[in-house]
Formats: C-alpha cells, sequence, structure tokens
C-alpha cells in the first residue's frame, strides 16, 4: 500500500471528520432533508433499499439492458463491417467519406 497504515489511517480520519462536520451543519442549521440528507440518513436509506431488494432489482434490469445494447451493437457492428469489407462499392464510398 502506498503510504501504509499511517497515511491509511489518516483518509479514514479525513473521511470521519467530513461525515460528523456534515451532519452536525444540517442539523445546526436546520436544513430540511429534502435538500441536504444527513449521512446518517443516507446510510439508512440505502440500507433499507438493499434490505428490501429495491436496488437488486435496479441492479439486474440495468446490468440486463446494458449487456442487451452491447449485443446489439457488437452484432450490427460486425454486420456492417462484413457488409462494407465484401462490397467493393460500400468499401469505396466508406474510403471517400474520411
Amino acid at each position: 500500500m502506498i503510504g501504509g497504515p499511517r497515511n491509511f489511517l489518516l483518509r479514514l480520519l479525513l473521511i470521519a471528520a467530513f461525515l460528523l462536520v456534515w451532519e452536525a451543519l444540517v442539523r445546526f442549521f436546520e436544513i430540511p432533508l429534502f435538500i441536504l440528507p444527513t449521512p446518517s440518513n443516507v446510510f439508512i436509506a440505502f440500507y433499507r433499499g438493499f434490505e428490501s431488494w429495491l436496488y437488486i432489482d435496479h441492479i439486474w434490469i440495468t446490468v440486463s439492458e446494458t449487456l442487451i445494447g452491447f449485443v446489439l451493437g457488437t452484432a450490427l457492428a460486425f454486420l456492417l463491417g462484413t457488409a462494407i469489407a465484401l462490397s467493393r462499392r460500400l468499401n469505396i464510398s466508406c474510403i471517400r467519406s474520411w
């Protein structure tokens, strides 16, 4: 690890200090939670989302759509590349466009 354990502990301390200051400022200035929620509320919502499988379902949908898009894009690129390579007319027109 670059910097060793001392550097790692300083990073953790900085993150903890940042979160504590954030929590204190939101509570002290009574900022509405819909504008700036406290870190504790963010972590609670994050936990509840995973506990109820809400995030897992959405992650699965996002990954599925990404993979489907990748497969379709790759297949279309392969077909177009093959058509350009095999067709003299398409090959010449693509070269001229550059």
